[in-house]
């Protein structure tokens, strides 16, 4: 078992191994070894720690396969999930009306079929029945269920096995707040996007966000967000304090509808509501999002959330960026809730 407060988590791993234990040799309450990777044992220290805290439990179980839940299996790989008991919901395939958040975020480890053919094979891995190309298919699909997901991220194969686990638990790390909750986020001026492109894009998904934003001490900014589409909307709080040119400690928690509603009693009527539709997409493993804003007809915003500063990524080729505006006060959600 471990524990993470106030966070669902799915892992999609490997039938083989899995980051927080070898199911092969360790079943049940069978006692497991501790990791000889530090970053794992930080990791497991911190969700010990939290569970002797006391705070709001979780609970580890393990993934149905996706056939099961409406959703194609991704090939070689069984899911890992963390939640609460309650709203265990599966990913819904486009289209879907069911919620698109049942996990406070969701880590997709690419099969080896795209990006390290050499290592998939059927020969020793009887999880695996699917050629190739079919494993590609599928695991493209799931990323396709997924998107839209407000924490989506695409763990491809560059280098090696250990290599793709150790960028999951950085993942997993900045996800969880370890060592401290920060966002670290690149955010680009772009023309107004071709809307029908996007609509009939794989990979990409449209999402209603309605936020309003909080009285708050100075230097800080909070809001709550309704997202969602289609009548099932999710709700968060959170609480922003910029540190650097991109980057911010960043405090976030899932409320409920009535919650929300409480909260909306604190709005700072200084500042109006920000209504936007995001577009969010997959590009080379990169997850990015798109705001689309009623008071522009010529312009839009795309952001992307990074592990690092120095962390490399392409831009879409559909996208016509006017100038990347990171950091700049003019193109914050915050001041456009002032025009």
């Amino acid at each position: 078992r471990r524990v993470l407060p106030e966070r669902r988590i799915r892992l999609d791993l490997s039938r083989r191994r899995s980051v927080l234990h070898d199911r092969g040799r360790h079943r049940g309450n069978a006692r497991r070894p501790a990791s000889d990777d530090p970053v794992q044992r930080e990791l497991s220290g911190h969700l010990h720690r939290r569970r002797a805290s006391g705070e709001n439990r979780g609970r580890m179980r393990r993934g149905v396969q996706g056939d099961q839940r409406g959703v194609p299996p991704q090939p070689g790989h069984r899911g890992q999930t963390l939640d609460r008991k309650e709203n265990r919901s599966a990913p819904p395939v486009r289209g879907h009306k069911r919620r698109r958040r049942p996990y406070d975020a969701v880590f997709h480890l690419v099969t080896a079929a795209n990006g390290a053919e050499q290592f998939y094979t059927t020969a020793n891995n009887s999880a695996r029945t699917e050629t190739p190309q079919q494993a590609k298919e599928l695991d493209e699909k799931l990323i396709d269920a997924w998107t839209g997901h407000p924490h989506l991220r695409v763990i491809g194969n560059k280098k090696s096995f250990e290599d793709k686990l150790t960028r999951l638990l950085e993942e997993i790390k900045l996800f969880a707040g370890i060592p401290e909750p920060v966002e670290i986020e690149r955010k680009f001026l772009i023309h107004y996007p071709d809307i029908q492109k996007l609509e009939q894009m794989k990979k990409c998904q449209r999402t209603e966000i309605i936020q309003t934003y909080l009285h708050a001490p100075e230097g800080e900014e909070v809001r709550v967000r309704q997202r969602g589409a289609d009548g099932n909307y999710t709700y968060s709080h959170t609480r922003k304090v910029k540190i650097g040119n991109m980057k911010r400690i960043e405090e976030e928690k899932r409320i409920s509808r009535d919650e929300y509603l409480t909260y909306l009693m604190d709005a700072d009527t200084r500042m109006r509501q920000i209504r936007k539709s995001r577009y969010c997409l997959v590009y080379k493993n990169k997850y990015f999002e798109i705001d689309i804003y009623p008071f522009w007809q010529d312009k839009a915003v795309m952001e992307i959330e990074l592990l690092s500063e120095n962390e490399q990524f392409e831009i879409p080729p559909f996208v016509d960026v006017i100038k990347e505006v990171t950091g700049d006060p003019e193109y914050k959600n915050s001041t456009l809730a002032k025009i």
